[in-house]
């Protein structure tokens, strides 16, 4: 039994580094993307074959198609409990790009638990933080499904024309993941490119 124990040990050690290398060249060769949804939740091929039980874009109750972003919140929705203003942006007041002295200003930007899915607008952590400090207003230009790519982009072009005093950047751990994918659901989304070292985001309007 003795003599036992050391090849044991060996063919255990052996068994751990044969599954790490496995691990390292199927992340290499076969990207997760490919394999599972931008969410890591199921197989692509999954939604390959309910790809029509899907809800269209053109025909979704409250986001609208963006060549740039993928898909944003549509001006003016009344959906339950759910409303944007004329810009898209989370709730029924709307926010003139001129600031009104002495107040100030901050955004929230990140995926559906900034922007408050689920709950009425009142109930949003913006409309919330905008209740406990007094003389100021959160600007929430949230969208659900985004990524922190998406998040970064509706900021440059949106949330900076604001001039907001801070911005609150809200991140969900798959969030990380869309960043890597091309579409999301039945959307398709921005993807960024490494190029000489830097981020380029391909200028071809998405479909």
């Amino acid at each position: 039994m003795k003599r036992l124990l050391p090849i044991l040990g060996s063919l255990a050690v052996l068994a751990v580094i044969t599954l790490v290398l496995a691990e390292i060249a199927l992340r290499a060769w076969v990207p997760l993307s490919s394999l599972v949804d931008p969410n890591g939740l199921y197989p692509k091929v999954w939604y390959l074959d309910h790809v029509d039980s899907l809800v269209d874009r053109a025909e979704h109750p409250s986001h609208v198609s963006h060549p740039v972003l993928g898909w944003t919140y549509a001006a003016n929705v009344r959906q339950g409990e759910l409303s944007t203003n004329a810009e898209g942006l989370r709730g029924r007041r709307e926010y003139p790009l001129e600031r009104v002295p002495g107040r100030r200003r901050g955004i929230v930007l990140g995926d559906s638990f900034s922007a408050g899915y689920g709950v009425g607008d009142d109930e949003s952590y913006a409309a919330r933080l905008e209740g406990m400090l007094p003389g100021t207003e959160i600007l929430n230009l949230a969208v659900p499904g985004y990524g922190v790519d998406q998040a970064i982009l509706r900021w440059e072009l949106i949330g900076r024309a604001y001039q907001p005093d801070f911005v609150i950047l809200g991140i969900f751990l798959p969030d990380f993941h869309r960043n890597a994918g091309t579409w999301w659901f039945d959307a398709p989304k921005p993807r960024f490119r490494i190029v000489d070292g830097e981020l380029y985001l391909p200028d071809t309007p998405l479909p």
